[in-house]
């Protein structure tokens, strides 16, 4: 604000300095303590007409007095067509503040500069460009509350001291290659355009709380050494933040992404938290690494979230919405240490692990009767995943595992670890018509969860899995046999094979069940008993029990030696195939005894 009058060869422009963006300066009006050299009362910060070079001139000549004090580098209100400092070296004979507090400049140009002072352009209008490239700024850089009606460029510059762009509305802003080296206050910064953060680090602390991207905001590559925080900051087009390393906290608490957003790559070595954030398009954060903790409690996916190959330590996954409802939580091929995932209380109601690892990972779903059946998890190897909170889904619940669809969408492991029976609707179809491929699939799919099952001493989870493994290795010999397109020397090994897995299956459960021993030697005995009766080894009343009795001597044979005497090629034959019956069954017996044992 000016006012008219004289005082000497001093400037007669005053200021009004009442509000909050002086309050380090004392009384309610600043009079410019400059002089002028010509007729118009003015100095030429405070008279516009006057050149750029003039300006430039005026600046300098005052901040590099030797005796320059805090009144001689103060411009404040300072009105110029543009202010050009561009290739020069402000130096700093003393560490007062160049001073253009609520200037109004046509352009600022601070190209390739060392500004070796603090310099300040708070609550400044620039209506023309901001070009800063490749500066240097030793001291404080200040433009808080500033407004810039064009673009901004600080592309490669540096930064030694804290830059503070708070509450600073920004048209385009451009700080790809920049060093800040003592942080940034950036809380409550306004980008109408586009803004441009690719490859900068970002050395101390990193304050974007509050901050608006209207259009889309970049920040590709860059490093942040401290902290990085994003609180409650609104992106209203797409975010990119791919290939960027967080090396302490990045926090984007209650954050609200309107356009799609993708975090690709990253690298998060402190905590990393989007709790109650809010992403209105696609979320992707395939290939990220947590090394700490994770949080999404609270947040909101509108359009998916993909977290594909993501390696997270710690995981505190309860998102309130992901939608679309047929569309799964993508954690495909991620590593994730521990924590809880559960699945969301609105929208999607499947949970997508293929080729996951598992460590201490808690599973939750308040959607399906049976956890698992929320969950995807084929091909997943686990790493100190316990089964325990899940054994009421194991044997007990008596289903059988198939290929499961849910909700009309459904991943293949629900082959797997849906591994659990339930009360599950099975697929007849196959997928594209590959039957090997998919028992295959299986097969890996159990066996990984029963090595798992091993590896935290879980013995009864493992005995469930182990059978599940064989049953579908059964099948796909099967399968093989009745391949048309197979050569006839795999169509026989593949039927051998099957033999081989359904007499084990049927004699002792695979192992696990040493009474279906018992009963397979029983029946044995009766089946061999009825067929020496058949063969007429015995007549007579009490033909019956001796030929049981002659079947049961020839079942042991092998073991205790001294076989019965039997009469006729045929006789003999059949009891020496008894005998080897009998062997074979007492060996799977003491098998199958000492396995549950050791279960």
């Amino acid at each position: 604000m000016v006012t008219a009058g004289s005082s000497g060869r001093e400037c007669s422009y005053s200021h009004d300095i009442s509000g909050e963006l002086f309050d380090d300066i004392a009384g309610e009006t600043w009079s410019c303590p400059h002089e002028y050299t010509d007729s118009s009362d003015y100095c030429p910060v405070h008279r516009s007409s006057a050149s750029a070079q003039e300006v430039r001139s005026f600046i300098t000549n005052a901040c590099e007095r030797d005796d320059a004090g805090r009144a001689e580098t103060q411009f404040f209100g300072a009105e110029c067509s543009a202010l050009e400092l561009g290739h020069t070296v402000l130096d700093d004979s003393s560490l007062f503040p160049v001073d253009f507090r609520d200037a109004i400049f046509g352009g600022v140009s601070m190209k390739k500069s060392r500004i070796r002072r603090p310099i300040t352009l708070a609550g400044a209008t620039i209506r023309g460009p901001l070009n800063c490239k490749q500066a240097v700024f030793e001291q404080e850089f200040d433009i808080h509350g500033a407004v810039i009606d064009r673009d901004a460029t600080f592309e490669f510059a540096r930064f030694d001291n804290w830059c503070t762009v708070s509450d600073t509305r920004f048209k385009e802003a451009t700080f790809n290659g920049a060093v800040l080296s003592r942080g940034i206050d950036a809380a409550g910064v306004h980008f109408r355009g586009h803004s441009e953060f690719v490859n900068t680090n970002f050395e101390q602390l990193t304050n974007f709380r509050g901050a608006t991207f209207v259009e889309r905001a970049d920040f590709d590559g860059p490093e942040f050494f401290l902290d990085a925080r994003f609180d409650q900051s609104v992106f209203y087009g797409p975010a990119f933040f791919e290939t960027t390393k967080f090396h302490q906290v990045g926090v984007f608490r209650n954050a609200e992404f309107n356009g799609p957003v993708s975090f690709r790559n990253c690298l998060v070595v402190g905590r990393g938290s989007f709790q109650n954030a809010k992403f209105g398009d696609a979320a992707l954060f395939p290939g990220i690494k947590f090394e700490s903790v994770a949080t999404f409690n609270g947040a909101k996916f509108h359009k998916g979230v993909d977290l594909r190959k993501a390696s997270i330590s710690q995981l505190r996954f309860k998102p309130l919405v992901v939608k679309p409802a047929a569309s799964p939580v993508r954690f495909s091929g991620a590593h994730i240490g521990g924590g809880v995932l559960q699945v969301p209380d609105s929208g999607a109601s499947e949970v997508q692990l293929r080729n996951a690892t598992l460590g201490d990972v808690k599973l939750h779903s308040s959607k399906t009767e049976l956890v698992l059946d929320s969950f995807g998890l084929e091909d997943v190897r686990y790493e100190g995943f316990s089964f325990d909170g899940l054994e009421q889904e194991l044997p007990d619940s008596g289903g059988r595992l198939e290929l499961v669809e849910s909700g009309g969408h459904r991943g293949w492991w629900q082959s797997a670890l849906s591994i659990l029976p339930g009360r599950r609707r099975q697929l007849q179809s196959k997928s594209d018509g590959n039957d090997d491929l998919e028992n295959s699939m299986l097969v890996r799919t159990y066996r990984k969860a029963k090595n798992g099952a091993d590896r935290v001493g879980e013995s009864k989870a493992s005995s469930y899995l182990f059978r599940k493994e064989m049953k579908y290795r059964r099948k796909g010999h099967l399968e093989t046999v009745h391949d048309p397109e197979a050569s006839g020397t795999r169509r026989l090994t593949a039927g051998f094979r099957w033999i081989s897995n359904a007499a084990l299956y049927v004699t002792a459960g695979y192992g696990e069940r040493p009474s279906w021993t018992v009963v397979s030697s029983v029946v044995s005995i009766l089946l061999f008993a009825g067929a020496y009766t058949a063969l007429g080894v015995y007549t007579g009343d009490a033909s019956a029990a001796e030929s049981l009795l002659f079947s049961a001597q020839s079942f042991v044979t092998f073991i205790v030696g001294g076989g019965p005497e039997a009469t006729g090629f045929g006789v003999e034959l059949l009891s020496v195939l008894q005998g080897f019956t009998g062997a074979f069954l007492v060996a799977v017996f003491v098998f199958t005894l000492t396995r549950t044992v050791y279960r």
